[in-house]
């Protein structure tokens, strides 16, 4: 807490502690969903820093379960949320504008802590397209049996073209995350897509 919120983040564990600040100080002020965006994407820096300084996957896998653990514990502090209806969830994978999987490290990372803790927080949103690696579906499927109702899969051969022609921008589509529940959002954009406009 020396170093963060007002010196940024340099860790993984820190950016970490960070979100969860940023998390109760949101819920402080009566927001009920709060979802993680692309979760795999913008903590990469941090998963790259720890490893050139030695932090092994299996200590950045304790470090996200522990995440995962505390946005789960607490929800039932706060007003207007209830246990599986808090909208922690996190968007992992996708596609950049060559088509290349930007499926990493740590979107595995996240998906094997999902798997071992079993916690209804947060849900996993996979992004998958013709090009997703059969591996990560089977990866993916085990997680499906724990019985929790996800991953979900967002299909990027249809979301992008579609928010495309509803005028965003392709650098912007491509970027696309889900709110809360699921609605598809253009992060720091402050642009909601109802469901049915994208289908």
């Amino acid at each position: 807490l020396e170093n963060i919120p007002h010196k940024g983040a340099k860790t993984f564990y820190e950016a970490c502690v960070f979100i969860k600040l940023s998390i109760y100080f949101l819920r402080c002020d009566c927001v009920s969903h709060i979802g993680l965006g692309r979760f795999d994407q913008y903590m990469m820096p941090f998963y790259l820093h720890d490893k050139e300084n030695g932090v092994t996957d299996d200590e950045i896998l304790g470090i996200i379960e522990g995440f995962f653990i505390s946005i789960n514990f607490d929800t039932d502090l706060y007003f207007g949320i209830q246990q599986g209806d808090n909208g922690q969830s996190m968007i992992l994978g996708g596609f950049d504008e060559y088509g290349n999987s930007m499926y990493n490290e740590l979107s595995k990372l996240c998906l094997k802590a999902s798997l071992e803790l079993s916690l209804i927080d947060p849900k996993i949103n996979l992004r998958v397209g013709k090009n997703t690696p059969d591996e990560i579906y089977e990866y993916a499927t085990l997680l499906t049996k724990q019985g929790l109702g996800f991953p979900q899969y967002c299909n990027d051969d249809v979301v992008v073209p579609g928010l495309i022609k509803l005028g965003y921008a392709k650098e912007d589509a491509l970027d696309y995350s889900v709110a809360a529940c699921w609605e598809f959002i253009i992060p720091g954009k402050g642009a909601d897509i109802v469901n049915k406009e994208v289908m």
